[in-house]
């Protein structure tokens, strides 16, 4: 069994980890469904473009509205999936944006964990009647317990916690229905008799470790695609100014050609002065060709480095995707072996269930076996004073052949005279003497059958002795 800050903090973390995401769950499919949407599916579809922009991305509508809570690709990719259907909002950003998604077929809220149920609730179910506060609450906790130095909790830390949650928790089911309310009050319960034992907590200290190690990974690979999309952004500006200077020599020298137009319609009239100002005029072209000239070997080696970064930023996006998939596929495993565990718990709460009655049984057997033990001892001692009055009786017997014998020594001539009434008492003394025979071997099975009883009597006590639950008094008395 698991110390008592270690249970403390294995029973809070099952509490934030396992029955908060169960009423946060139900929380969700009761908006979607009073907000008109048939499913979940739908309900995501049509909330995509909020979900999008709080990954801090551009999109075709140009716009980045203040997040609530962020959200990391990873979690993207559980709800989403992409299509191969142009921007409708003819994005020329390229890269992605809400246009090249689909709420995934078939989608439940099941796929969420605490941490998702938390982020769709905040930025998504505004509006509704939902305690806001309890949401940032149970994220709260659970970002301590995640990130805890030990997995431990001291008794007012852990008292704080699980009013905290509770409280939370029940409030928000009790908003969904009384059906939900009640399975969580049941689970929580549950929660509060439940014993740790140490092969429990360490399991558990394995997911939560699992855990630590997916956020940092994945707080990794979000500052590195971030600071791919400030690169990107980097380079868009810079094309965009090229544009813009092209287009402005593009005008000057039309501006240029319609001056040397007019001028050569003037050549005529102006003699050699109008051909001096077309010679200027050719020389500021000649300058402005030059520049064309370079601004164009800029513009050639700008648009190269965006396509060898456009091509980076593929290849780094496409080994973000995967590794968003290697987390979703961890992710499973981790909601897969946090069932096993709950599921390892309740048969551990079985098989205690099970070793309290096989105990009480037990002690129903002992106290069975000494009432027994009493009733042999009770029957030893009844044989014994049965032995001993057939031992008296036999002496009787004896002291009373002893004086026939004087007896019929005194009558022995009228002996004589009732010789065959003697002989017959003869016979009958033989006949006394084999039942005093029998009556000595049957006292002997009598003996033997009191040590047999004795050697039954001293293999329950060792027996008693043996069993775990109970302490079963000694028999008293020997046979």
């Amino acid at each position: 069994m698991a110390n008592l800050d270690e249970a403390r903090y294995g029973r809070t973390c099952l509490l934030v980890l396992n029955v908060c995401p169960f009423t946060l769950r139900h929380v969700i499919d009761d908006y979607f469904t009073k907000q008109g949407s048939p499913d979940i599916q739908d309900f995501l579809e049509k909330n995509k473009h909020d979900l999008y922009h709080i990954m801090a991305k551009k999109c075709c509508c140009r716009l980045i509205p203040s997040r609530v809570t962020p959200m990391y690709r990873s979690q993207w990719d559980l709800l989403y999936k992409r299509n191969l259907l142009p921007c409708k909002g003819k994005c020329s950003m390229g890269g992605d944006c809400p246009c090249k998604f689909d709420a995934i077929p078939g989608i439940t809220s099941d796929v969420m964990d605490i941490t998702l149920c938390c982020l769709v609730i905040k930025n998504i179910c505004q509006g509704a009647a939902i305690n806001m506060t309890r949401i940032d609450k149970i994220r709260d906790i659970r970002n301590k317990l995640i990130h805890a130095s030990s997995a431990t909790l001291d008794e007012p830390t852990y008292n704080g916690y699980w009013s905290d949650v509770k409280t939370a928790i029940l409030d928000l089911a009790n908003m969904v229905s009384p059906t939900v309310h009640t399975d969580t009050v049941k689970m929580i319960q549950d929660l509060e008799t439940r014993v740790m034992n140490r092969y429990e907590l360490e399991e558990l200290k394995k997911v939560i470790v699992t855990f630590q190690k997916v956020e940092e990974r994945v707080s990794e690979v979000e500052k590195g695609l971030e600071k791919t999309n400030k690169s990107v952004e980097h380079v868009e500006e810079d094309v965009n100014r090229i544009g813009e200077d092209v287009n402005q020599i593009e005008e000057d020298v039309n501006q240029l050609e319609g001056d040397i137009s007019h001028i050569a319609a003037e050549v005529t009239k102006q003699g050699e002065s109008s051909k001096r100002k077309i010679s200027d005029l050719n020389d500021r072209i000649g300058e402005q060709d030059q520049k064309i000239k370079q601004i164009k070997q800029e513009f050639d080696s700008r648009t190269d480095n965006i396509s060898e970064q456009s091509r980076q930023i593929y290849d780094h996006e496409s080994r973000i995707d995967a590794h968003g998939r290697q987390i979703d596929d961890h992710g499973r495993q981790i909601d897969d072996y946090g069932r096993h565990i709950d599921d390892h718990g309740r048969q551990i709460d079985d098989h205690g269930r099970q070793i309290g009655d096989h105990g009480r049984q037990i002690d129903d057997h002992g106290r069975q076996i000494d009432d027994h033990g009493r009733q042999i001892d009770d029957h030893g001692r009844q044989i014994g004073d049965h032995g001993r009055q057939i031992d008296n009786h036999g002496r009787q017997i004896d002291g009373h052949g002893r004086q026939i014998d004087d007896h019929g020594r005194q009558i022995d001539d009228h002996g004589r005279q009732i010789d065959g009434h003697g002989r017959q008492i003869d016979g009958h003394g033989r006949q006394i003497d084999d039942h005093c025979r029998q009556i000595d071997g049957h006292g002997r099975q009598i003996d033997d059958h009191g040590r047999q009883i004795d050697e039954q009597a001293k293999q329950i006590a060792d027996i008693k002795q043996s069993i775990p639950y109970g302490k079963v008094p000694p028999r008293q008395g020997n046979i």
